[in-house]
């Protein structure tokens, strides 16, 4: 499994933090890659050959904030 990493910052309560998002391997595939989740983790919601867009709750507030991880 991989991942993505990145910063990003709230835009209502300027609280700064890293986040991860975790891309699913294959169903069909005979081992696994453990990852240790000690950061918020982003919710991918679309991609295509050039981006993913990711959605993550600001763990300072709880806005939902939406953004796009460039490949």
């Amino acid at each position: 499994m991989s991942s993505l990493t990145g910063h990003l910052t709230c835009d209502d309560c300027n609280y700064s933090f890293e986040w991860m998002a975790m891309i699913p391997e294959y169903m069909l595939t005979r081992s696994y890659t453990v990852h240790i989740l000690n950061k918020p983790i982003a919710n991918i919601y679309g991609f295509n050959e050039n981006e993913y867009r990711l959605c993550i709750y600001c763990p300072s507030c709880g806005k939902n904030l939406f953004f796009v991880y460039e490949r």
